[in-house]
Parts: C-alpha cells; sequence; structure tokens
C-alpha cells in the first residue's frame, strides 16, 4: 500500500516541483559548471568552495543556511499543493498510522531535498579525505535534522489542514467578508490570486510609499501620478482574473434580476478595498507633502481606474495578448493626462468611460471561450 501512496506523491507533490523549478536548477548548474572557462577551472572553483565550507566557521554558517533556505522552500512547495482545492484527496493520507505516514514523508522529503544533500555529501566526502571530522559531522547533524524535521513538519501539517482547515486565521478572516457579491469576490481574491495580489501589494506600496515620504524640494507631483498610474496598471492581472471568474463562475448572474448598477458597486467596492495598502501609503502626501487636494483624487482616482480597465474587458479585447496592448495604451493616454493640473477631468474621464462601457457592453458581452465552444 505504501507503494501506492508514494506514486501518488510522486505525480502530486515530487514530480510538479521539479517540473516547476527545472529552469531554476538548470539556471543554477549553468551558474556553476557553465561560467568556467574549462571543467578545470570548474573542479578547481568547487574545490576552493568546498575547502571553504570545511574550514571557515562564516561560510559554514552560510552554506548551513542555504541548505535551510531551500528546505524551507520544499515545505512550503508542498504546503501550497496540499491546500489547493484540486489535492484535497491527500487529505485522505491522515487515516494512516502516524509512523506510516512519517515513512511516507521521509520519503517524499529524501527526493525532495535531493540536489542540496548531493552537494554536501561531496562535501563531506572532502571532509573526510582531508580530516575535518569536526566540520563534516556538523554536515551529517545537519541534514539529517532538516530531513526529520521537514519530514514531521508535512506530517503535522497536513494534519492540520485536514482536521483543523476552517480554523486557520484565513479561513477566520474570510468568515468576517459579508455574504454577498462584493464578499465573495473578495473571498476569490484571498483564496485563488493571493500570492499575485500579495505581490502587486508589496511593490505598489512600497513604491508609492517612498516617493510619498520624500521631501518637499525633491517631491514631484507628476512623478508619483505616473508611479501611481503605473502601479494600477500592474492590477490590470487581478482585474483579469476578476473578470475571468465572473464570467465562468459566476455566469448564472446574467440569467438572474441583477442590475448593472449593482454589479458596477460591487466591483467599485471591492476595488477600493483592495486599493487600501495604496491609499494608506499615499496619506503622506496630504501629511508630510501638504497636498491634500491632490491626496484626495488619488483616492478616489484609484477605484474608478480599475473600474474602467474591468469595463473595457466587456469590449472585443477579450484575449490576454490583446489585453496588455490595451493596457499599454490606457497607460499613456491617463500618463499623458497627468501632466495637466486637472486631476477632475482625468478622474471624471476615467468614471464615465467606465459607466459606457458597462451599459454598452455588458449584455451584449460573450466570452472567448463561449465563442469557441459554438465554432462547429
Amino acid at each position: 500500500m505504501l507503494t501506492d501512496i508514494i506514486q501518488i506523491l510522486r505525480r502530486s507533490v515530487t514530480g510538479p516541483f521539479y517540473r516547476e523549478y527545472a529552469g531554476f536548477f538548470l539556471f543554477l548548474f549553468f551558474l556553476f559548471f557553465g561560467t568556467q572557462p574549462s571543467f578545470v577551472d570548474a573542479l578547481l572553483f568547487h574545490t576552493a568552495l568546498m575547502k571553504s565550507i570545511l574550514t571557515s566557521g562564516m561560510f559554514f554558517i552560510i552554506a548551513m543556511l542555504v541548505w535551510l533556505v531551500y528546505a524551507l522552500k520544499v515545505f512550503q512547495f508542498f504546503y501550497s499543493t496540499i491546500t489547493k482545492t484540486s489535492y484535497l484527496f491527500l487529505q485522505a493520507l491522515n487515516t494512516l498510522p502516524y509512523g506510516q505516514r512519517l515513512a511516507v514523508m521521509l520519503y517524499q522529503q529524501a527526493i525532495l531535498l535531493l540536489p542540496a544533500t548531493v552537494y554536501f555529501l561531496f562535501v563531506a566526502g572532502m571532509g573526510i579525505y582531508h580530516g575535518h571530522l569536526l566540520a563534516t559531522a556538523g554536515i551529517f547533524v545537519t541534514g539529517l535534522l532538516l530531513w526529520m524535521f521537514s519530514a514531521m513538519a508535512c506530517v503535522q501539517v497536513l494534519y492540520k489542514t485536514g482536521s483543523h482547515h476552517n480554523n486557520s486565521f484565513t479561513q477566520k478572516f474570510i468568515r468576517l467578508l459579508p455574504d454577498n457579491l462584493t464578499g465573495f469576490l473578495l473571498k476569490f481574491c484571498t483564496q485563488h490570486i493571493f500570492t499575485a495580489l500579495l505581490t502587486i501589494k508589496l511593490i505598489s506600496f512600497f513604491c508609492l510609499y517612498g516617493l510619498s515620504r520624500l521631501e518637499a524640494d525633491v517631491y514631484e507631483q507628476r512623478i508619483l501620478w505616473l508611479i501611481y498610474i503605473s502601479a494600477l496598471i500592474g492590477h490590470g492581472v487581478i482585474v483579469y482574473k476578476l473578470h475571468e471568474f465572473i464570467e465562468s463562475g459566476l455566469s448564472f448572474l446574467r440569467n438572474m434580476p441583477f442590475p448593472v448598477h449593482k454589479l458596477l458597486l460591487s466591483l467599485l467596492a471591492v476595488y477600493t478595498v483592495l486599493l487600501l495598502p495604496e491609499i494608506w501609503a499615499l496619506k503622506s502626501v496630504a501629511i508630510h507633502q501638504g497636498q491634500v487636494m491632490d491626496y484626495t483624487w488619488l483616492v478616489i482616482f484609484g477605484p474608478c481606474f480599475l473600474l474602467l480597465i474591468h469595463g473595457l474587458l466587456y469590449t472585443e479585447q477579450q484575449k490576454l495578448e490583446n489585453y496588455f496592448g490595451l493596457l499599454f495604451g490606457i497607460w499613456i493616454v491617463f500618463v499623458f493626462f497627468s501632466l495637466s493640473s486637472q486631476r477632475l477631468l482625468m478622474t471624471g474621464f476615467a468614471q464615465l468611460l467606465a459607466l459606457v462601457c458597462f451599459y454598452t457592453g455588458y449584455y451584449r458581452y460573450q466570452p472567448f471561450f463561449a465563442k469557441k465552444q459554438e465554432t462547429p
């Protein structure tokens, strides 16, 4: 039975891990071996590197930290896999006795940690050959601890996600969201596109916060608007995913008495909530720079701009390749608008164009995947 379970984990975890990070491993191989003029030079380089790990305490600690980071990355991949809806069947492993679960995870972690383990086994072999027994013992102890603790952590997190999934912080937060379309779309963002959302949020937040905190003699409104519009364009990925979810997962709304203005208000509320980090970062424009009016237009403009991007998706620009070209065109237009002092005109234009796109294109819209299905 354990052989069948190992095969399932190989197809569900081990195989996808190496397929996803194959490019990264090839890059490391090229970096360590392909940048040397010859094989002899590469051999001399790695010999020197291994000797440094064995003889220098600092190099030894750095090497062990690298090994630890790789083990944490492996664990993070395992956790992200078992929490996906399509891999909930792995929760059935919790029905096995603890000893069998640990044995399976030990085998899995041995395979996943293999790239780093092989290199450090070469280091340990060199340590034994040159008599660096203390450093060699440290390598073996570190490897065994990482192997054992990572396997035990996988068993524990598998049990936690299976038995106490509903008590997690994320689930508690999701249950606080309202039971309407706005709350449902926010739940989709936190559950299905959280990684992309978090990445975009971190980049835009720190860029805007740093610019808004500049000294008064260096602060420039046009640069801030340029960065803000660029950050909003970066949110286009989130807008596209929400649009796709509404038109595929929530397509039944079109067969219900759900007016367009309610969809507009729900999306406006969603985009306002999603832009709260940027709104908080930009408060320094009002406090530190004394530009209260400029801050007001920044706050109003953001959700309206995202609503405009969403509305434009109800035109013929539905394919992803066309969508990116559309985003670039919007960026050029609004960067040009931002050079003027008429912020009200730019915000009003975004609102008006969003309303026109929604009311003229929503009921005529036909998703691209639906068109393909109808093609004989």
